[in-house]
Parts: structure tokens; sequence; C-alpha cells
């Protein structure tokens, strides 16, 4: 499949009610009477559970936006090839994926780098 037709994934997954699970508010692709639709247990569509540590399930809750930040990126980069002249626009570009990393990785680490670099600069 190519870059341009991976489908974007619009799932919010997040870290789950009880401890150790990943969850997800939506509700395509799961099948009732399997225990994974258990709002009221997991605190949302169950994606994973028995997790051991709250780093991973913070890696793992990050996963689609990680994939959409890099997927984003590699189209924003490809597309800008031989537009360098409109720095402008590049920067908006590179900016723009700039914050959607940030977002991503904070998500999965809990850091916001951003804020960690702008410390470090004074």
């Amino acid at each position: 499949m190519k870059l341009n037709n991976y489908p974007r994934n619009k799932e919010n997954w997040k870290p789950g009610k009880t401890g150790g699970c990943v969850v997800t508010d939506t509700e395509k692709g799961f099948r009732e009477g399997t225990g994974h639709t258990d709002k009221e247990y997991y605190g949302g569509n169950l994606i994973c559970e028995s997790i051991a540590r709250n780093k991973d399930v913070r890696l793992i809750s990050a996963t689609p936006d990680l994939l959409n930040a890099c997927i984003d990126f590699m189209k924003s980069f490809k597309s800008s090839v031989g537009y360098q002249k409109y720095e402008e626009s590049v920067f908006k570009i590179l900016n723009d994926r700039y914050i959607q990393c940030n977002h991503a990785i904070r998500k999965a680490t809990g850091i916001n780098y951003h804020k960690k670099l702008i410390n470090n600069l004074k």
C-alpha cells in the first residue's frame, strides 16, 4: 500500500480505567460478547490489557498519534521537495509537524519536549 493511500488512524487511544490497559472510544471493529466493549470496567473499548509498566501503556496509547505524525511528516516533506524557495510554506509545514510530533511524544512519554527544549535555551 502506498503511503498516500494509507488511512489515518482517527481513534483516540488512551490509558484505561483499570491499570495496565489501553482503550479507545471508537465502536468500529469490536464484536459484542468478547468483553472488549465493557466500557464500564475498562473506561472504553479495550485495545490491549495486562501491560505491566505504565510507560508501556503510554507508548501503546500514543501509537496512532506517532504513526499519523510520521505519515504526515513524510507526506509534507515529499510535497515540499522542490518548493523550498517558498520558505514560509515550508516553515509552516515543519512547524505543524513539530507540534504534532511534540504532542505524540508527550502522550507516549509524559514529557513535553518543546517545553524542555525552551527551558534549556534560557
